[in-house]
């Protein structure tokens, strides 16, 4: 609940610095008490034909304009303190009021509950409303109704799954399945075929070079002889 605005502390750097006394108010109930026991010096220094301190705080940053109006009529430190006890004092009741309302409201609420809760546990004596253990059976047969679809799904897939392994077995199935097989073995042995033919081809390569060598080898060493005996 929000304080009223009239009983609620000021921000701190907007504090009220009474001269001479040296205090520092926070409140409009503090003010009262300052002016209660504060000297005619004092108060004549902040307030004067040309400005009021007091009012102008209490319009400017408490926000309670009505009651600067009226500060500002004052005539001198009674009459000052009388207008602005009257407006604290009429806040308070305000206040209280409002807390003894909501602390009303709440108790209220509190019993109607309570009362709710009685008829109720009253009901279920005679038998009127369904107990606690019937409505617990009711939930488990929903929730037993919930894991039978699930066991449903299961079933499904293992379902196709047997339709899959019949049709497997099926002559027609098979039959296919072998083509298949054949035609993939067929296209395996033509590439193994085919590679092979290829390394044999360079195997024969290899073999005419090694021989060409040696030929050309022998005949240049046949030459140097040839050559020596000349």
């Amino acid at each position: 609940m929000k304080r009223n605005k009239l009983l609620a502390n000021v921000p701190p750097d907007k504090m009220f610095l009474v001269w001479h006394d040296n205090k520092i108010l926070k409140n409009l109930p503090e003010l009262v008490e300052a002016l209660k026991s504060m000297t005619d010096e004092t108060y004549i220094f902040h307030v004067t034909p040309q400005k009021n301190d007091f009012a102008n705080w209490i319009r400017d940053v408490v926000g309670a304009r009505n009651l600067a109006a009226d500060l500002v009529k004052a005539k001198n430190r009674a009459d000052a303190h009388r207008i602005l006890k009257s407006y604290i004092d009429e806040a308070k009741v305000d206040y209280r009021k409002k807390k003894l309302k909501r602390k009303f409201q709440r108790e209220k609420e509190k019993a109607e509950k309570d009362a709710e809760k009685a008829k109720k546990r009253e009901e279920k004596r005679q038998g009127i409303v369904p107990s606690f253990k019937s409505m617990k059976k009711r939930k488990s047969k929903s929730s037993s109704k919930k894991k039978s679809k699930k066991t449903k799904k299961i079933s499904l897939k293992k379902y196709i799954k047997k339709i899959k392994a019949k049709l497997s077995k099926s002559p027609k199935v098979k039959k296919a399945a072998k083509v298949k097989k054949t035609s993939n073995k067929s296209k395996s042995r033509a590439k193994k075929s085919k590679h092979v033919k290829k390394k044999a081809q360079a195997k024969i390569k290899k073999n005419k070079l090694k021989l060409s060598s040696r030929n050309s080898k022998k005949s240049l060493k046949s030459s140097k002889k040839s050559r020596r005996f000349i």
